[in-house]
């Protein structure tokens, strides 16, 4: 099967997955630009940018890293209100 650029996006949302684990749900949605239709996202009108560009920038860190990568450990907010935990990929120092 010929290489596609919804490989891309399938790639994306493993990578956030493997990185946030079952929290990361709702982050993977909003960076893959799907809507999300429950009663709670018609009034919840932040737009998540600050979480969306930390775990891309987290990504294309290890992208372009030269070595090997470590993955931190953290805690972060994925929908605002219950913390979970999170791992994101930190290229080691040179």
């Amino acid at each position: 099967m010929p290489w596609t650029p919804h490989d891309l996006r399938r790639t994306v949302a493993t990578r956030i997955a493997e990185t946030l684990g079952v929290g990361g749900e709702q982050l993977i949605k909003r960076v893959l630009g799907h809507s999300d239709g429950t009663v709670t996202a018609i009034y919840n009108r932040y737009g998540y940018v600050k979480e969306m560009r930390g775990v891309l920038e987290q990504w294309a860190g290890e992208l372009l890293a030269d070595e090997p990568v470590e993955v931190r450990s953290g805690v972060g907010s994925v929908d605002g209100a219950e913390s979970v935990p999170v791992g994101f990929p930190i290229a080691r120092a040179a």
